[in-house]
């Protein structure tokens, strides 16, 4: 008997539609899954600005809320200017997008990026924990006699060859408090043998080394007369008949942001100038660095804070100020204010006197720029008004009050 044998599967047009289903719904799961993946980066991309721009506001905070420590907002005293006034720097100082021509280390940004400049901020931050009170040497009126200071207690070894400043927290007879900023020798008087020796004493020199120095006039370019005045200028004291004086050492810490090798890095000198190390990077995340330094013209907390600078009202920034460009905005009674753009009681001087608030503007951006974005040859801006050329970026302000100086200034 023969039995007639059936043909089974799929036909040729079967097959080739059921392989173009499962290409489609392979190239969407694919599509789909580099979706997911794309945003995955990106979300994770975003997370590295957003930890940057926090790294960065708790290294400024640390700094910023420690600055003027022993001092307050107490001026500081470093040496003259090129007019041969007192060169007065405060405990937070702010230059406006400086070039930094003579460093072959550091360049602007340039290309797309060349709005981009940033300020830098410096710190000057004194260190109560290794502070000397000073006393009225034997041999004289004042804590400072000749090429030393005396102290009340002995100076330890640690403090030779450092820049230090010499303050008093709440100024003499009511006069608004100065630092005198200078640096200690190797010369240490270490050891007390009465009568004829009452005191420690540790050897000074005014000023920091490589500025102009100040004026003996000054009474923190020579030492104090027994007339009450300074070093022979007429000028009353305001630091050497405090009741309370002293002496610590002082660093100031400065931020830049550097675009050299055409990238930009977070660079800090955690020394100063003495000695002067110079700059290491920080963070390659930080693009732009902009400071603006709030004053409070009156004691009341309700007065509004003043920012500088502002483009709105015309108020420039504080390291710029001239007599005319910045003593409009003095609308308190600040007392003598003196005609000149640099020094003491300048309108200058005065609105750093009553600054109480730091705002930082920093913008951060991923380290890894994303290849498949829209990028603009051009340099056009995004809807965020962001370069639109593959990097995430992060923007941050920051607002922080120095806690140190609410008991000092005027």
């Amino acid at each position: 008997m023969n039995h007639r044998r059936h043909a089974h599967g799929f036909s040729l047009i079967e097959l080739l539609i059921a392989s173009a289903i499962a290409i489609a719904l392979i190239s969407a799961a694919i599509s789909v899954g580099l979706q997911l993946q794309r945003r995955g980066v990106l979300e994770e991309r975003t997370m590295e600005t957003q930890n940057a721009a926090r790294a960065a506001r708790d290294l400024f905070a640390f700094g910023v809320q420690r600055a003027g420590a022993g001092a307050g907002s107490s001026p500081l005293a470093i040496g003259n200017t090129p007019a041969s006034r007192p060169d007065l720097r405060y405990p937070v100082w702010v230059t406006t997008q400086p070039d930094f021509a003579t460093d072959p280390s550091f360049a602007l940004p340039s290309g797309p990026y060349q709005d981009l400049r940033s300020d830098v901020l410096r710190i000057w931050e004194t260190d109560p924990g290794n502070m000397l009170r000073l006393v009225a040497c034997q041999s004289g009126t004042f804590a400072w006699t000749g090429n030393r200071l005396c102290t009340q207690t002995r100076p330890p070894e640690g403090l030779k060859n450092l820049l230090v400043a010499v303050v008093a927290p709440h100024g003499a007879g009511g006069k608004r408090p100065i630092a005198c900023v200078g640096m200690l020798g190797s010369t240490f008087d270490q050891t007390i043998n009465p009568p004829l020796d009452s005191e420690y004493s540790v050897d000074f020199s005014p000023g920091v080394p490589g500025l102009p120095a100040l004026a003996s006039t000054h009474e923190c370019g020579a030492p104090p007369v027994a007339s009450g005045l300074d070093g022979g200028g007429g000028v009353p004291l305001q630091l050497w008949d405090a009741p309370d004086l002293y002496v610590m050492p002082i660093t100031a810490r400065d931020f830049r942001v550097n675009w050299k090798g055409g990238a930009p890095a977070l660079e800090m000198d955690s020394d100063g100038f003495i000695p002067d190390a110079g700059f290491a990077v920080v963070s390659r995340d930080i693009e732009r660095l902009q400071v603006f330094l709030g004053v409070v013209p009156t004691d009341q907390s309700d007065a509004g804070v003043l920012l500088f600078p502002d483009a709105v009202t015309g108020r420039p920034a504080l390291d710029t100020c001239t007599f005319s460009s910045c003593s409009p905005f003095i609308t308190w009674d600040a007392g003598t204010v003196v005609s000149a753009d640099e020094g003491p009681d300048t309108p200058r001087d005065k609105l750093m006197q009553r600054v109480r608030l730091v705002e930082l503007r920093i913008t951060a951006r991923s380290a890894r720029l994303d290849r498949l974005a829209d990028l603009a040859t051009d340099g056009g801006l995004d809807d965020d008004g962001n370069i639109q050329d593959g990097y995430k970026r992060r923007h941050s302000v920051i607002r922080l009050s120095p806690r140190n100086f609410g008991y000092a200034g005027q």
